[in-house]
């Protein structure tokens, strides 16, 4: 949690602290490898080149510096908008983020998953295959899935505030409920049996059929059933900007071909 907390304490240090701007930024429909989505800048001055640098290149910090990143392009696009975040377990070696596009109704119509890069990180090998093949990607969302559907099906759920502490790192299933809303089914971490609710009165109820769906939407992705989008999000800070370029990291390729984000030439 602390790691995190920092990742994001730094991102808005450095947008705001440094005077950056995120330009207008969106997803396209189209995967077009290799367009450049946002920058952010004015100028900075050697001093607090160096100070930026040398706080985002701490390896706890640099991963979810990316991923605030990446939340803040997603989230407040403006010509792609309607991307909803989906609240990821607070486990390491999942996927940095999972954002969802709703109908009118709020019911879920397109998804897509992205993985964040710093600097010269990219796509890299784990145990259940390369990040963002369909093994990794599927084994994932099934996971983010099943918490979802735990959630909505526990059956003695506690009506209880979430810890908010900075030393606090609960596992939070959020829901949009119908009247715009929010509320927080929560557990002290991922492997706790319990969960607790935290959002307006009397609303429980919606908000365990809401993450249901959710649930089951991720679990058909993660079997093949809905098509999806994945990207890679790739952040540098240089002296005078912040860029931000998205790839298609979902190419159709025979087995023996190596995959395109895992040898691909990232140019400024």
């Amino acid at each position: 949690m602390i790691s995190r907390f920092l990742g994001v304490f730094v991102t808005f240090w450095v947008l705001l602290g440094c005077q950056q701007v995120l330009a207008q930024s969106y997803i396209a429909d189209e995967a077009v490898a290799g367009a450049i989505y946002g920058v952010m800048g004015s100028s900075l001055s050697h001093a607090e080149e160096a100070v930026c640098r040398s706080i985002v290149n701490y390896s706890h910090v640099r991963g979810a510096f990316g991923e605030a990143v990446m939340d803040r392009i997603v989230l407040g696009s403006h010509r792609g908008g309607g991307w909803q975040t989906i609240n990821l377990s607070p486990t390491p070696q999942g996927i940095d983020g999972i954002y969802i596009k709703r109908d009118p109704s709020g019911n879920p119509r397109a998804l897509l998953v992205g993985e964040a890069k710093f600097g010269t990180g990219r796509l890299s090998m784990t145990r259940d295959g390369l990040q963002l093949s369909p093994g990794w990607t599927s084994n994932r969302l099934s996971q983010e899935a099943s918490r979802y559907q735990k959630a909505g099906s526990s059956v003695s759920v506690a009506l209880r505030a979430r810890p908010k502490g900075l030393g606090e790192n609960p596992d939070v299933v959020k829901v949009r409920l119908p009247d715009g809303r929010s509320g927080y089914l929560w557990r002290d971490n991922n492997k706790s049996n319990w969960w607790a609710y935290d959002g307006p009165e009397g609303t429980l109820k919606d908000a365990q059929r809401l993450a249901m769906r959710d649930g089951r939407y991720l679990q058909a992705a993660a079997e093949g059933k809905i098509s999806y989008r994945q990207r890679v999000f790739k952040i540098d800070v240089t002296r005078d900007t912040i860029s931000v370029k998205m790839h298609d990291a979902k190419p159709s390729l025979p087995a023996n071909v190596t995959p395109l984000c895992a040898n691909m030439s990232w140019t400024d």
